[in-house]
């Protein structure tokens, strides 16, 4: 339940139509309540803001999710470049994969910030004047357990919050799970999913010395659809 109303609350702070539309709804409410009490009925004040409160944390998550269907802007096809944000969430890797994930978004960006595991502190530590000299603000998160889905995706939240604290909205944000292990990509995409924040991968073609990176392109988990059975 705990978890529940702190994610609740996460949506209402990013969406303002939501938060305008609860807020005269709750006016309302407290008017009404107020009228009552004053007319020696607290029981039936007492019981218009009970349901008014029950009622809005029954209907909020899905009418607000209509609403974000409703406005939120078209998502470009899985597999396109994405739009250089303001924003990257990146999983800290190679140098390579780290500099072309940024490259993309230079233009805009003015904050990057890193989810680094400890098998990547140092190199996080020799990269970092290099990152910073480039001109946008640099975070670090870091992790202890490069296997743990569960660490990975509380990593990614603590970067939307932190986000959030530069006022910067969601729509600002992408991420890229490139780095890092399977699992923290999986944890990582999974949380940005779940908060409407694009991902990207950095697309490389095969060389004899390796894999070369190209350029990121975007990729989408609710674009997956499940396998057909085989035909017994």
């Amino acid at each position: 339940m705990a978890q529940w109303i702190r994610l609740f609350y996460l949506r209402m702070q990013s969406y303002a139509i939501l938060n305008f539309i609860l807020g005269g709804l709750f006016g309302w409410a407290l008017q009404e309540g107020a009228a009552q009490f004053s007319r020696q009925q607290r029981w039936l004040g007492i019981v218009i803001i009970g349901l008014f409160v029950a009622l809005a944390f029954a209907v909020a998550p899905p009418f607000e999710a209509y609403l974000r269907t409703l406005f939120a802007p078209a998502i470009p096809p899985m597999g396109e470049k994405p739009t250089p944000r303001r924003a990257l969430i990146l999983l800290f890797s190679n140098e390579p994969t780290i500099f072309c994930a940024i490259d993309h978004h230079q233009a805009r960006l003015e904050l990057v910030m890193c989810v680094v595991t400890d098998l990547m502190e140092e190199r996080y530590a020799r990269l970092k004047p290099q990152l910073e000299a480039r001109g946008f603000s640099l975070h670090p998160v870091f992790m202890n357990d490069a296997y743990n889905q569960r660490e990975a995706a509380t990593a990614v939240e603590s970067c939307f919050t932190w986000a959030r604290h530069k006022e910067l909205t969601i729509d600002d944000l992408i991420c890229d799970v490139t780095g890092g292990t399977s699992i923290m990509s999986i944890g990582a995409a999974l949380q940005c999913q779940r908060q409407g924040v694009q991902v990207q991968v950095v697309k490389a073609r095969q060389t004899e010395k390796g894999p070369t990176p190209l350029h990121p392109v975007l990729i989408r988990l609710d674009a997956i659809e499940p396998a057909k059975p085989a035909d017994s």
